[in-house]
């Protein structure tokens, strides 16, 4: 049981990154343009496999630097 709350608890702020990356790109970016494709670039950032200025070019919101740290620390950090 401790395992299933272990896993729902880290699942749930990833899929919130990838809809919030979706809503953000996917009219403008190809690897964000479902929430499935937006949840598979997100798992490729953790091996460091990200085009931060593809994300700086489409950046109608400004929120490509705090979207890009938080996946950062919730992904990489996170981890540990």
């Amino acid at each position: 049981m401790p395992v299933l709350i272990f896993t729902t608890v880290g699942i749930i702020p990833i899929i919130g990154l990838a809809f919030c990356y979706n809503t953000a790109y996917g009219q403008s970016l190809p690897n964000y343009r479902t929430i499935k494709m937006s949840l598979n670039t997100l798992l490729r950032f953790t091996v460091g496999d990200f085009n931060f200025d593809e994300l700086m070019e489409n950046d109608r919101t400004g929120m490509a630097i705090p979207l890009f740290w938080t996946t950062t620390v919730l992904l990489v950090f996170g981890e540990r």
